[in-house]
Formats: structure tokens, C-alpha cells, sequence
């Protein structure tokens, strides 16, 4: 019990931020997290909330995080590495894996101790994918490699540099391998210019075309110039060429949704005169040549030569495409100076680029010479930048800028002391190689950098009473959702966030008393084949599981969890002893593919999701199981269609009545749908008139949806209303929106939890750059705080405790019990689920009873003791040793 949540602790919450309150108004409960919350629950007065959220501490190292706002460092993120020290030590690339980590590539010896080398896949809680394994990648004649570029397209990563194999396959400096699983892919072109050195730069797959760019003159001994589309699935060369005069090269490829933004250095493309910049379509099969929009800006060196521009970063926001390197803009600077950052109209065409730097960062003593690597998230552009003062190097910086007014932000960390040529203020390079935002924060790469970062708790509590945040129990090594309570109020089961595609999910269940935490893993079984979870998971988009909607149900005698390859495949739903942890046999519910929402109603598992079978037989998005077989229910078989989207949504229970919101609900059993919402009788599926309010053709995406004293509360992305973007509504039982809240949060809200017995409803937010917010807001209708004969007692107060523990003779179990009991049984449960003995079986008065256990007579073991009344559940695991 003795860590505290740092930054958090720092938060003054007023203790009647959680009671009912007269006015209307929102409670911020937690102003600011730097990371998400995932799930909360109540336990008795205390809310639980628990998610990927981190603090700010100290750390040197050549790569980290850092916070969007603050510009302090995110902890937990990247890993201690180990750099090849030398000349040019480095991590050069940076390439978000689209779900909150990164790969990293460049110098790396080691990580964490670990011999891991040049290419790594960090996951979003700052350790190493393991099971990301490229093997070893070596540079000609068994010289260490060197890592330059990086891009992830479709599932595939390309790499280029000082590379002569990969995984034990020769490659010529460039290859592509599995993103999943770290596996050489064949596709391996070639690629050379007149020295027989291939330069690629960068390489782009869309739609089985890869299009790969840089220096070089030929392609399969073909001639092409600096870029070269081919077949990814048989490699064969396509006929598609760039029309490139022969002295450029391309840098950079940017890809948009319908056009891809080439960069480098030429003054010819497709044929038409292009100064360093260029907008095409993808290029297809049966094409052979670009076909060009009139996009046309220049692109060109303080000289006005777009052969010679330097390009060190591009970055995209939605009105302009940035540069970082040296270029000559409308505003140069002063002694032939090039600008060190430029933007450029993506609309306006006919312009040259806008010289950006020397507008915010030119005092008369302070001068940016030289920039970096460039990243955004749309609304702010960070730029790695070196500075000179009064003519001598100095520090350099990662600095913010406003993407439209182009004013500084408060953002600006110092990145080390730079490296420059012969002492003069030319030439110098800022330590930062590569940058990109992933999840709301800004990785940053280079050399040793003096940044740093601590772990991150994950865990914390407020009290509903007092409104004072409570110490986390222990230490979370990992960022943890789902949080459910089990019964007797004792424990919560939460479920760590990254599982390899294919291995089974891990859960915690953490003591509330003793702070204790147990994790636990439910295989992959089911009606099919058991699957070998140590396997490498296949390639494909989505690598980890990180919704925060993954089905958890707790009873006194069961967990309910969802297993299983991960979101887009197969799930299969365990039913699981509480005190073993073990899998029940005998329960078997899967869909195909997989659930988003399970609740325990009326006798039933209902479940929603993307699912198209349940158990093998049709069933569209919605359905039941038997809480004790996991039989599907082949008459409650309620059909849904949609606008595009495939998912049903949450669902929300009030009596006789299942009401759910999904993606651009349409229709349930031919009735058309209104709003996006729609309402089912909970004993046939049969459709059930309920208004809603979201206009027709809208997409709705409920992201919760909770009932509590007659009114039905949602959150998500709920359209517009007057123009306001929606992101939370209440509706009563007929579908008629309420008057709720006062005021929209700005931004989308992620959770949302009604307790009814606090008379709150607590809803988390993503908030700009990074930031998350915890709210407080009243529930709808009176209020009567309940009286003390009215406090709903705890489930079970009993308690069991062993001594000595662990046991080698003789043991004493205490049994305490609040209040006498008619019948009280008293288990020993061994590791496998086994009933071993019945250490008591009938009445037991109030107050403390000992019962003596014969610990020698038991093979050595975890076991757990359970007993079970009409008014008492406790449980205690005892070890026996030798």
C-alpha cells in the first residue's frame, strides 16, 4: 500500500467533488492524466480507475518520450538501449506501429541488458516484442549494420541502409520483413545505380503495388530512375516509371488517403516540371507512367537549385506539407542563410514555400542554423532544431510551433550539447535523428539524449466521500483495463493490455486488502484445435489487443473472460473458478469473430460484437449463452444491418428492456432504426419501438451505454446537435432524449460508469495533446442520500486467514464471521480445482472460530481454502511446503 500515484497526488480534489451536488455542473475529479484511462469500478465509497496513464522523472538515454504539452518525459514508453558508440551512433528512424509502440532502428546493441540489435519493436508499455525476432541483420563482410530508414506500410516494414543481410538472407541494403513477426519476406528487388550501389530511401505498399524510392538508375537491370514500382506479391518490375530527370533523387514519400506527396530533389516528374515536390496517384499494374495533380509548388535551396535542397523531416497536417532541412523560402535569412523549416500549401500550388523558423526563433543574439527531424498531430508541428548564440554552438532543441499561426508553443526541450564542424557555427547537427507521435506522445531518437522517464503506477482510487485519491495498492509493470469487482468487494480483476496476436490474454487480480496482485492466463481452447501460443502470430494489421471493451463478468462463483487470438479473429468467452483461477470445464461460447460487449441478465451471457456465427449457427451481432454450458440460444436471434459499420455496440439493461447503440445501426429484423439506436424485448429479441434522436445517415459510435434509475446514459460520437459536436446523452425509456448533460465535453469521451448509489455518473475524456480527464457529473432525477438502515451492507464481511502460512505441520484457519450462520462449508481447493477436504460443514457462530489443518498429511502446493454460506464467501490460499 505504500505507492502513491506522483503526479496525481499533486491534485486537491474538494470533498464534495463526488457527492450529489445541486448544480448541474461537471466535477473535474482528475484534471490531468498523461495517459488513458481504461477501465474504473466502485467498490463500497471508492472508484477504481485504472488504464496506461504516467509520470515525469529523470533518465539519459538516445530515445524517449515525451509529453505532447509539457515537453516532459513519458515514462514507460522506451526502454533503457545500448547504442554501437562510435562515429555516428545513432537511432535514425522512428515508425509508429499504429498501436501505441514503435519500431526503432539505428545503432542499437542492446536493450534492457538484452542483446538486441539494430531493429527493435518497443510496445506501448516501453518493453521489447520478443516475439518480434528479424534475426540478425549484417552489413557487408560481417561489419555491424547500419539502419537508416524505416517505413511501415500494409503490414510490412521496409528497411534500408548498411545492410547486406537480414535473418540470414542476403540483401543488397534493402529488404522487407513481416511487421508482426520480425519474418524476412521474399520480395527482394534490385536495385543499383552506376557504382552498383542501390540508395533507397523509402518504399510505399498499396494495394500489392510497392513502389520504392531514393538514388539509383536501375531496377532488375531495367533503367529507372530514383524510383521503381513493382508486383509485391511476385516481385516482378512494373512498367511504371516517374518520367525523373536522371540527377535527382527523392527523399521522402508521404502518403495520403487518394495521393502520395514525393519528395526530393528534381525539377522533372512524370514529365512536367516538378521543383523537389510532387503529387501523384498510386500507381496500378496496367500504368506506366505517374499521373500528376496540378499541385506544382518549388521545393528549392537557398540558391533557387532544387537539385541541391536538403530534406532532414517531413511531416502532414491537414492545409500544409512541413519541411525540415535547407531551403530558400520567402522570407530567407539574412547572409544567404537557408530557412531551416518550411511549410507549403497543399491547396495553393502556384506558391513557393513559406520560411517558418525565423519568424518565432531569430533575437538578435539566438539563431536557428539547422533542423531536424519534424512530427505533428495536426494542430501543433515539433521541429528538432540547433541554435548557435552569438555565433557559437550551443544546445540543441525539440521546440513547438502552432501549425496555423506558426507561434511558439510553451514546448521546448533541451536535447544535449550539438556536435559541430572545425568549431564554426556551420554544419551543426542537432542529437535528434528521427521523431514521431504515437498514442499522444512524441518520440524522440537520436543520441544520448538528456531527457528521461519513470514508470508509471497504472492504478489508483479516489474516495467518494472524502474526494481524496488514494494510494495505488502496489506497482502496475504494465497498463491494465477492464476493471471489474468481484463480488465480496475483496478483489478486482483487471487485464493487461498487449498479448501477442495468438497468445493468451494475462489478467491481474489484485487483493484490495493485502495489495497483493496474481496474474493469470486462459488458454486457447475451445471446440477447435488447441493453438500453440508460443506459434509467431500471422502478419496482419492489428497486433495487440488494446480495446477497452474486451467482455469481463464476475460472480461469486465464476469469472466470465475472454480469450483467443485477438480482436479481428475468433473469441472464445472461459468461464474460470474465482479462488483457482483455473478454467471450468464443461463452458464453451465463442463467436466468429470476435465480442465487444458481454453482460449477465435474466439467467443469460448476453454478448454484441462483430461476430457473424455464435457456436458455428448465424447470428448477426447480437446474442445469449448459458451462463453454466456457454450454449448459444437458438430462439433470441435478433438480425441487425448497417450503414458500414460491422460491430453491434454496448448494450444497456433496464427491465424487460435491452437497449444498445451500435456503428450506423440500420435496421433490426427489417424495421429501420432511428438514430443509430435500437431497443430489444429481453425475452424474445423481437424489435421494440424506441425513438432515439441522432438524424438519419449519420454514423453513430457508442463507446458506452449504462442505465440507472429509469434513464439510459451513452457516450461516444453521437453526431451534431446546433451545430456542437455530441459526445455524451441521456434518453429515457422510450428513446426521447433528455435535457443532459449541461454542457458538452470538448473532446470524445472514452468511459463511462453510472452509480446509482452516489447519484454520479464518472465519464474519462481525451483531451489536447495527450492530456486525459476524469469527470464527475449528476445523474438525472432526485436524490435521497441513502440512511444508515438503508446502506447496502458489503456482500460478505467474512474473513479467513491461515497461520502459520506457508505450513509444514499443523496450521490454524480463522474463520470470522460478522453474524452467526445456519451453514457454513469450508473447502480446501487444490492448484488444479480438486475439492482435497471439507474442514467444516454446518454452523458457525458470530465472531473469530479456529479449525485446525493438517498441513503434513497435504503434498507440498498452493492451496485454497473457500468457505461458502447463505451470507459468507471468503477465500485464503494457503502454501504448503517441506
Amino acid at each position: 500500500m505504500a505507492s502513491h500515484l506522483p503526479r496525481l497526488a499533486l491534485v486537491v480534489l474538494a470533498a464534495l467533488a463526488c457527492r450529489p451536488a445541486t448544480a448541474q455542473a461537471p466535477s473535474l475529479l482528475i484534471p490531468e492524466l498523461d495517459g488513458p484511462i481504461n477501465g474504473m469500478a466502485i467498490v463500497g465509497d471508492t472508484l477504481y480507475f485504472a488504464g496506461a496513464f504516467q509520470t515525469v522523472g529523470a533518465r539519459v538515454g538516445p530515445a524517449t518520450a515525451l509529453d505532447l504539452a509539457t515537453g516532459a518525459v513519458v515514462p514507460g514508453v522506451v526502454p533503457a538501449i545500448d547504442l554501437y558508440y562510435g562515429n555516428g551512433d545513432a537511432i535514425r528512424a522512428v515508425v509508429p506501429d499504429g498501436q501505441g509502440g514503435v519500431y526503432l532502428a539505428g545503432d542499437i546493441r542492446q536493450v534492457a541488458g538484452a542483446p538486441l540489435r539494430d531493429l527493435i519493436h518497443v510496445l506501448p508499455d516501453g518493453t521489447v516484442d520478443t516475439a518480434f525476432a528479424p534475426g540478425p541483420i549484417q552489413g557487408p563482410n560481417g561489419d555491424p549494420a547500419g539502419v537508416r530508414t524505416l517505413s511501415l506500410s500494409d503490414g510490412v516494414l521496409f528497411l534500408e541502409g548498411y545492410v547486406a543481410s537480414v535473418g540470414g538472407a542476403a540483401r543488397d541494403g534493402f529488404a522487407a520483413i513481416d511487421a508482426a513477426t520480425g519474418a524476412v519476406l521474399p520480395f527482394n528487388p534490385s536495385v543499383s545505380d552506376a557504382s552498383g550501389y542501390g540508395g533507397v530511401q523509402s518504399a510505399h505498399l498499396h494495394d500489392g503495388v510497392v513502389l520504392v524510392a531514393g538514388y539509383f538508375d536501375a531496377a532488375e537491370g531495367q533503367p529507372r530512375h530514383n524510383m521503381a514500382a513493382f508486383d509485391f506479391a511476385t516481385g516482378a518490375l512494373l512498367a511504371w516509371q516517374a518520367g525523373m530527370d536522371a540527377a535527382g533523387s527523392v527523399t521522402h514519400l508521404v502518403p495520403t488517403d487518394q495521393t502520395l506527396y514525393v519528395v526530393g530533389r528534381f525539377s522533372q516528374f512524370g514529365g512536367a516540371p516538378r521543383r523537389g515536390l510532387a503529387e501523384i496517384s498510386y500507381p496500378t499494374a496496367d500504368v506506366a507512367g505517374p499521373t500528376l495533380t496540378p499541385w506544382a509548388p518549388k521545393l528549392a535551396s537557398p540558391a533557387g537549385d532544387p537539385a541541391t535542397a536538403t530534406v532532414r523531416g517531413v511531416t502532414l497536417t491537414p492545409t500544409h506539407l512541413w519541411f525540415a532541412g535547407g531551403f530558400a523560402g520567402a522570407n530567407s535569412y539574412p547572409y544567404g542563410r537557408s530557412a531551416p523549416l518550411l511549410r507549403v500549401s497543399r491547396t495553393t500550388g502556384t506558391l513557393a514555400g513559406e520560411a517558418v523558423l525565423e519568424q518565432s526563433y531569430n533575437p538578435s543574439s539566438l539563431l536557428v542554423v539547422d533542423a531536424g527531424p519534424i512530427a505533428t498531430d495536426g494542430e501543433t508541428v515539433w521541429a528538432s532544431v540547433g541554435e548557435t548564440q552569438n555565433r557559437q554552438s550551443t544546445n540543441g532543441y525539440v521546440i513547438g510551433l502552432d501549425a496555423e499561426t506558426l507561434l511558439p508553443t510553451s514546448f521546448r526541450v533541451n536535447t544535449g550539447p550539438l556536435r559541430s564542424s572545425g568549431g564554426s557555427a556551420e554544419g551543426l547537427t542537432p542529437h535528434v535523428k528521427a521523431m514521431a507521435v504515437v498514442d499522444g506522445r512524441l518520440v524522440v531518437a537520436g543520441r544520448r539524449l538528456e531527457l528521461g522517464g519513470v514508470r508509471a503506477p497504472y492504478f489508483g482510487g479516489i474516495d467518494l466521500t472524502t474526494g481524496v485519491l488514494l494510494p495505488s495498492p502496489s506497482a502496475f509493470p504494465k497498463p491494465v483495463s477492464d476493471l471489474i469487482p468481484s463480488p465480496d468487494g475483496r478483489r478486482l480483476y483487471m487485464r493487461e493490455e498487449e498479448p501477442l496476436q495468438g497468445a493468451p490474454k494475462r489478467y491481474v487480480e489484485l487483493d484490495l486488502v493485502t495489495g497483493a496482485q496474481t496474474r493469470f492466463s486462459i488458454p486457447f481452447e475451445g471446440r477447435g484445435a488447441v493453438r500453440d501460443s508460443s506459434a509467431a502470430p500471422a502478419r496482419g494489421p492489428v497486433r495487440y489487443t488494446a480495446h477497452p471493451s474486451v467482455p469481463m463478468i464476475a460472480t461469486a462463483e465464476r469469472l466470465y473472460l475472454l480469450s483467443g487470438p485477438g480482436r479481428y479473429s475468433n473469441s472464445h468467452l472461459f468461464a474460470v473458478d474465482p479462488f483457482t483461477l483455473r478454467t471450468l470445464p464443461g463452458f464453451d461460447a465463442r463467436t466468429e469473430p470476435t465480442m465487444r460487449d458481454a453482460q449477465l441478465q435474466d439467467g443469460w451471457i448476453y454478448v454484441s460484437g462483430s461476430f457473424e456465427t455464435v457456436n458455428g449457427p448465424q447470428h448477426l451481432f447480437y446474442a445469449r449463452f448459458s451462463p453454466q454450458t456457454g450454449e448459444e440460444d437458438l430462439t433470441w436471434n435478433p438480425v441487425a444491418t448497417y450503414y458500414g459499420g460491422t460491430s453491434g455496440g454496448p448494450m444497456a439493461f433496464a427491465e424487460g428492456l435491452m437497449v444498445t447503440g451500435g456503428r450506423g445501426l440500420k435496421r433490426i429484423n427489417t424495421v429501420n432504426t432511428v438514430g443509430g439506436f435500437a431497443a430489444f424485448s429481453r425475452p424474445s429479441g423481437e424489435w421494440r419501438p424506441w425513438n432515439g434522436w441522432i438524424p438519419e445517415g449519420v454514423t453513430v459510435d457508442t463507446r458506452a451505454f449504462q442505465y440507472g434509475d429509469g434513464v439510459f446514459y451513452t457516450s461516444g460520437y453521437l453526431g451534431q446537435r446546433n451545430g456542437e459536436n455530441q459526445y455524451l446523452t441521456a434518453f429515457d425509456r422510450d428513446g426521447n432524449r433528455l435535457n443532459w448533460p449541461a454542457s458538452q465535453p470538448r473532446h470524445l469521451s472514452r468511459n463511462l460508469l453510472v452509480s446509482a448509489r452516489h447519484h454520479r455518473v464518472f465519464v474519462t475524456t481525451n483531451e489536447d495533446q495527450g492530456r486525459y480527464s476524469l469527470y464527475s457529473l449528476p445523474m438525472l432525477g432526485g436524490y435521497t442520500p441513502p440512511t444508515e438502515a438503508a446502506e447496502a451492507p458489503a456482500p460478505s464481511a467474512a474473513t479467513l486467514s491461515v497461520f502459520p502460512n506457508p505450513a509444514r505441520g499443523a496450521a490454524r484457519l480463522t474463520v470470522a464471521l460478522p453474524e452467526p450462520s445456519a451453514s457454513v462449508r469450508i473447502e480446501l481447493i487444490d492448484a488444479l480445482g480438486r475439492r482435497v477436504a471439507t474442514l467444516h460443514d454446518g454452523p458457525l457462530p458470530a465472531g473469530r472460530t479456529e479449525i485446525s489443518v493438517d498441513a503434513a498429511a497435504l503434498p507440498p502446493g498452493i492451496y485454497v481454502a473457500r468457505a461458502v454460506g447463505a451470507s459468507a464467501t471468503a477465500s485464503v490460499r494457503m502454501i504448503v511446503v517441506r
